[in-house]
């Protein structure tokens, strides 16, 4: 094996958020707590934002306040959206014996739409777009009630955006974050010589030139993040239908091989440039969000490494004062299936304006159930809001009402686009680094 090469890369000031480390294991408890505790923290947040907003023109009120004939009031509570195409554990029971046609989307027209707040809830009617919520949000409506006892809505609010760390962009020294999702380590290893390519690539071996532009900005690479999917899905599917003969017996999973692997090329990035990793649906972590991080135990030549980091998913932290937000992806891919959006990336854009990261968590996206806890709330604004896993490289500036700028990125899956994202976080600005090995 050649010998890495340490190419000098400049400090930075890094800051893990660990508030998505799960430290409690209480399965014993309702989901309702988190519903509760969401409304709980977007109430007193709404009605400050509705009453610098409207001033006294509305009176907020809760639904059972709410009668017939009154003039129009506010009310705030979360969605509940009534799907008949939604998959359920009792529809699966009841299909068991049919084929498993899966469908891309679980939206039909007749699909309604209902607020809930501590004690009631009703039906929603009027002008609001039932096909762009999900289950989950949090809103204030500007409504009244009509003769069937549903709520006429003539506008609705998200929760503010909440302040942003100040910063000033600059344009030198330039600082890079190289962002990577689904590396997808299979039994086919179809990217090898592409992640290869990468990795040497961002030591630094192969580019020669110190004057080459793609030479500095390698050299000026202070952190590489991991977002999910390290290893493939057939090697995850795979392991399911061979995990209980695996407890019984002591059958290897095909997964330590490719962890193995992983281990062996995180190892040689590592050792040029701070590495952090997240968990994806598809790697040996746990499934419900927020997930933790992979067991610093499987890696065993990278955990004897300081600029190695097992980190958790959602993943958030500071760099030289830009706060970085991000997902290996499933809060994504999850909405997807519950709206009409077919823009990712404007998934994400809404996350961001609801504020919420995972609205549908825990009803159709797995979480643990946290008591007086809800880390999915963004309570501080991120500069870097990224998504992994997603099937193509696609960014935008997005500009909140009292100034705040975040750069929104969806990450490419590599195993299948041989994509890494480049951050300029000097100047926010990003682009995609090709890995082809074709002649």
């Amino acid at each position: 094996m050649h010998e890495i090469k340490k190419i000098p890369r400049q400090s930075h000031d890094y800051t893990l958020i660990d508030k998505y480390n799960n430290r409690e294991n209480n399965f014993n408890r309702q989901y309702a707590h988190i519903y509760t505790e969401r409304l709980l923290i977007y109430r007193p947040i709404l009605i400050k934002y509705c009453e610098k907003k409207f001033g006294n023109k509305y009176e907020v009120k809760k639904l059972h306040e709410v009668k017939s004939a009154e003039k129009l009031c506010i009310v705030i509570g979360t969605i509940f959206k009534h799907m008949p195409l939604r998959p359920t554990i009792f529809k699966k029971i009841a299909n068991d014996h049919l084929p498993n046609h899966h469908i891309g989307k679980f939206i039909k027209p007749s699909d309604s739409l209902i607020i809930e707040d501590e004690l009631q809830r009703a039906t929603l009617v009027g002008n609001i777009f039932k096909e762009n919520l999900v289950i989950g949000v949090t809103l204030a409506i500007i409504c009244c009630e009509d003769k069937q006892g549903c709520l006429f809505v003539e506008d609705y609010i998200f929760p503010p955006l909440p302040k942003q760390i100040p910063y000033v962009l600059i344009n030198k020294p330039s600082k890079y974050v190289a962002l990577i999702s689904g590396l997808g380590l299979s039994n086919q290893n179809l990217r090898m010589t592409q992640i290869q390519l990468m990795i040497d690539t961002i030591n630094g071996m192969i580019l020669g030139d110190e004057k080459n532009p793609l030479t500095i900005e390698m050299a000026n690479i202070v952190r590489v993040i991991i977002a999910g999917n390290s290893i493939g899905e057939d090697i995850y599917l795979d392991n399911l239908s061979t995990r209980a003969k695996y407890i019984s017996n002591k059958i290897c999973l095909s997964s330590f091989d490719k962890i193995k692997q992983l281990d062996d090329l995180l190892f040689g990035l590592a050792s040029s440039v701070n590495v952090d990793i997240m968990a994806g649906p598809y790697d040996p972590a746990n499934i419900m969000l927020p997930q933790q991080p992979l067991n610093k135990r499987l890696f065993q030549k990278c955990v004897k490494l300081s600029s190695f980091n097992s980190v958790s998913n959602p993943y958030e932290c500071i760099i030289d004062g830009i706060r970085i937000l991000g997902t290996s992806g499933q809060n994504i891919d999850d909405i997807y299936k519950y709206t009409d959006f077919d823009d990712r990336l404007e998934i994400l854009e809404n996350t961001l304006k609801w504020t919420h990261m995972a609205p549908t968590c825990p009803d159709s996206l797995p979480c643990y159930p946290f008591f007086n806890n809800e880390p999915f709330v963004m309570k501080e604004c991120p500069h870097i809001y990224f998504a992994g896993n997603q099937a193509e490289f696609k960014w935008k500036h997005y500009q909140g009402d009292d100034g705040q700028k975040v750069l929104l990125i969806n990450v490419p899956e590599f195993h299948k686009t041989s994509q890494m994202v480049l951050i300029n976080i000097s100047n926010f600005t990003c682009r995609t680094i090709l890995f082809n090995t074709t002649l």
